[in-house]
């Protein structure tokens, strides 16, 4: 099995939320993946993070920025679950449109280096309307545990 590799995640994970490709990310987007790692930040927090992870004051956060995310997040509050997994949602959801495509699945868990094939099992599996695609309520219970 091969070692965890937290700047390469973080490298994949800032590629995939960097949707323009512009190659930075501005507040609200550091705002959604601090909700994915469970940080639920208020507006305070979040303007003196973000400040803290751009060094060149340019408004916005590269990827050499970007490593540093959580650096000192243990003073900051989690997040509920449901917020959490929404952002996560949202993060894969390039389009906004409220569902996850098969493209949109299979670009961000390429990215993070997942194989087609476990990608198109994991599709089949959270599809529970067979429609193609996977909106928000599907993509919850596929990920929220079970309670039994």
């Amino acid at each position: 099995m091969a070692n965890f590799d937290k700047n390469d995640f973080l490298r994949r994970t800032f590629a995939t939320a960097d949707k323009s490709k512009s190659g930075s990310i501005g507040k609200e987007t550091v705002r959604k993946l601090l909700l994915v790692s469970g940080y639920d930040l208020t507006d305070v927090q979040l303007e003196r993070k973000f400040k803290s992870l751009d060094k060149n004051l340019d408004g916005s956060v590269d990827v050499e920025e970007f490593l540093r995310i959580y650096e000192n997040m243990q003073d900051y509050y989690p997040a509920t679950e449901y917020d959490s997994l929404r952002a996560y949602f949202d993060l894969i959801d390039a389009d906004g449109d409220g569902f996850i495509t098969v493209d949109e699945f299979t670009h961000y868990f390429t990215i993070m280096g997942d194989s087609f094939a476990s990608i198109r099992d994991t599709i089949d599996k959270i599809d529970s309307f067979k429609d193609g695609r996977i909106n928000i309520f599907e993509f919850i219970q596929h990920l929220k545990p079970d309670d039994n």
